[in-house]
């Protein structure tokens, strides 16, 4: 019986069994990934965003709070924690000639959500983006790299491989089912968490908000990047904010909000785009219109998405 000596040679052979298992066996292991994760996935892999003449870009935000207009021709390819850069990558490959993305504290500011994004951005956008350049099997191999994250993240995950308890790994499946049927039924719009078509809102927090104003190293750098890349793709491009809940806004988010207006009307970024920022007026959304702290509902994404569409006519 042959005998493997070397600790390297070990593990290059441990490293390629694994991941072909998870190159075969991906899109099993697709049911039971995180919400957040399954939406990357789901939206990368199913490449609506590529051929629409209008996109939506951004972050959980836009992508619970903008539904398609009347007459089609729309993907909402908000993504959860998604950050300039990624926005980069995913409008490269699109053939968008109007674009709308929303514009957030978590994508200007330091916080919990840019560690989730560079996540995200390794586990799901580089294995796509690497997969669509390249065909290889050994780099095909190489980007399958879901299943020892997924058994080291998803204690559900390991409870039904390793003990056969797989009651929350069946949960998650079926959670992850619904959110594919809203997603393709919604052309990309899903409000964050939810199972349906509801105005539901959760209970809300009273501590007060972590995040504070300090700019992310290199976000002004990525937002020019991204600014000239809609000129490069001659696409027209409309930077909207999207409100959060008069709750956040109680807890802290006033001031953010305010730190970012100035971000976004001080110079260099007040040059970035042509168009300016859309804000809805005040009072457009009541705390029954929202889900969450940051997340509208169902009721909220009609009446914030009748606004924005009405808005861009006259525009």
């Amino acid at each position: 019986m042959l005998k493997i000596r070397s600790p390297l040679l070990s593990g290059v052979l441990l490293f390629a069994l694994v991941n072909g298992m998870a190159l075969f066996l991906k899109d099993y292991f697709v049911r039971h990934l995180e919400s957040d994760a399954f939406v990357w996935q789901t939206k990368l892999e199913k490449g609506d965003f590529r051929k629409v003449p209008l996109l939506a870009l951004g972050d959980s935000q836009i992508m619970a709070a903008l539904r398609g207009p009347a007459g089609g021709g729309f993907y909402n390819m908000g993504l959860p924690s998604a950050q300039a850069t990624s926005l980069i990558a995913i409008l490269e490959r699109s053939q968008a000639k109007t674009v709308i993305i929303n514009v957030s504290p978590y994508m200007f500011f330091k916080s919990p959500v840019t560690a989730t994004h560079e996540r995200l951005r390794i586990q799901q956008l580089q294995p796509f983006l690497h997969t669509l350049a390249l065909r290889t099997p050994p780099q095909m191999m190489a980007e399958a790299v879901y299943f020892l994250p997924l058994m080291k993240a998803r204690p559900s995950v390991q409870h039904c491989f390793l003990r056969s308890r797989c009651s929350a790994y069946r949960e998650r499946a079926m959670f992850n089912a619904q959110t594919l049927f809203l997603l393709e039924q919604n052309q990309g719009q899903w409000v964050w968490q939810s199972t349906g078509e509801d105005c539901q809102t959760l209970p809300q927090p009273s501590q007060p908000l972590l995040l504070r104003a300090d700019l992310q190293k290199g976000a002004l750098d990525d937002w020019q990047k991204l600014s000239h890349l809609a000129r490069e793709k001659n696409s027209k491009v409309f930077l909207v904010k999207i409100p959060f809940s008069p709750t956040f806004m109680e807890l802290g988010g006033q001031a953010l909000s305010s730190s970012l207006d100035e971000t976004l009307r001080a110079a260099p970024f007040s040059g970035f785009f042509a168009e300016g920022v859309l804000s809805p007026p005040e009072g457009l959304l009541q705390a029954e219109h929202f889900r969450d702290l940051t997340h509208v509902n169902s009721c909220g994404a009609k009446i914030y998405s009748d606004w924005l569409w009405k808005s861009l006519e006259r525009r």
